[in-house]
């Protein structure tokens, strides 16, 4: 480890390598705070897409029920064809849904994105911090300091 002095000594060449990665420390946290906007934009659309889906088993459900009775309708009653012209609107009404589905599907994608980008900037911080630790730990009184807290 060496004597205090050394470590007294050498504080001020770590001193300086750790002011060089100032500057890249400062750009590493403002990547975070852009990336960290953009999640909120992007939780907020899945918050969105979340509520509009949810009804999906409940649709889903509603048609099960609607072939169930439809079975019945036509075994009984000749006016399948009026039930018919309601139906009409089924296909657009899954066209929409599909629409939503790519919508959520993009907007997963996006977040994905988002995040390996947050990763990489919060890796790249945590290798420009690692020398402050060291010195941190060099720093003359540490010792002392350290044992009067225990």
């Amino acid at each position: 480890m060496g004597s205090p002095l050394d470590r007294l000594f050498s504080a001020p060449s770590d001193l300086g390598s750790l002011l060089a990665k100032l500057p890249a420390i400062a750009k590493s946290t403002d990547a975070i705070e852009d990336h960290t906007a953009q999640l909120e934009d992007v939780a907020k659309s899945i918050e969105r897409v979340a509520s509009d889906t949810a009804v999906l088993p409940e649709v889903r459900d509603a048609l099960e029920k609607v072939d169930r009775r439809m079975a019945e309708i036509e075994k009984a009653m000749p006016v399948l064809v009026d039930v018919q012209k309601h139906l009409v609107v089924l296909p657009e009404t899954m066209q929409r849904l599909d629409v939503g589905i790519e919508g959520l599907s993009e907007l997963i994608e996006r977040m994905l994105s988002s995040i390996d980008q947050l990763g990489e900037t919060i890796e790249g911080l945590n290798e420009s911090v690692k020398p402050m630790g060291r010195l941190a730990n060099r720093l003359p009184g540490k010792a002392k300091k350290e044992g009067k807290e225990s």
